[in-house]
């Protein structure tokens, strides 16, 4: 006989599952598939979809690809929006900031990571709305610059200015990196060359092997003028 739990003492669990990322998304899908009550907290009202997240900072229509409504997905009775405050063990309860209590017979912690926007959301936007109109606004600073500085040549600055590169082929998008190999220094010499060449017929101008001498003085992701200093040259920069 096996010692595994029966369906029965399954059913009898209440999983909590704290954070709705993509592992808690993905334990809580399985979960279902097997008929395990569990319950997803998360003090966002939906799953942000951050792969997606640059092509819908350059493209608001895609905005609607990368958000994905909690209660639409799993009802009232398997999420709850709040912030989890304390875990006990010993009484196994969770409390939430609304000062309620969830009980539990195993508890999940899938609490994630942080990162700046676009590629995430600060944690003070909790709903779909806010998260569409921070996204929008984005969209706007950027359609109003002719030249776009872009710090940082890893996978995320690459990408971005690749989208923006692809949308708007009139600015001068600017990207500079403090390494003469972009996305990786694993990556071989193949790689950097199509990735350059791509990002050059996008109108992309590569900085490499430089730094951005004053960024902690410079207004980020919004439109403003305002002179850049690298290591090796100086320019005007729209956002």
């Amino acid at each position: 006989m096996g010692s595994g739990l029966s369906q029965e003492d399954l059913e009898e669990k209440n999983v909590v599952i704290i954070g709705g990322g993509f592992a808690g998304t993905q334990l809580a899908s399985n979960l279902a598939k097997k008929g395990i009550p569990f319950v997803l907290i998360d003090p966002k009202d939906h799953f942000h979809y951050n792969i997606g997240a640059l092509r819908a900072a350059v493209y608001p229509d895609f905005i609607k690809n990368i958000l994905i409504d909690y209660r639409q997905t799993y009802g009232d009775h398997q999420f709850i929006q709040a912030k989890v405050t304390l875990v006990n063990f010993a009484s196994k309860k969770v409390k939430l900031d609304t000062e309620e209590f969830v009980d539990f017979t195993d508890c999940v912690f899938c609490v994630g990571s942080q990162g700046p926007f676009p590629g995430k959301l600060d944690d003070d936007v909790t709903s779909m709305s806010e998260a569409t109109l921070k996204y929008e606004k984005f969209a706007e600073e950027l359609d109003k610059a002719v030249n776009v500085l872009i710090v940082g040549g890893g996978a995320v600055g690459v990408e971005l200015a690749g989208e923006i590169g692809e949308k708007y082929k009139a600015k001068n998008v600017i990207l500079v990196h403090g390494s003469e190999a972009l996305v990786g220094s694993n990556l071989g010499p193949t790689f950097q060359t199509k990735v350059r060449h791509g990002l050059e017929k996008l109108n992309v101008q590569l900085l490499l092997g430089d730094r951005v001498e004053d960024l902690n003085t410079l207004t980020l992701i919004t439109f403003t003028k305002q002179t850049v200093r690298t290591r090796n040259v100086s320019f005007i920069s729209g956002i």
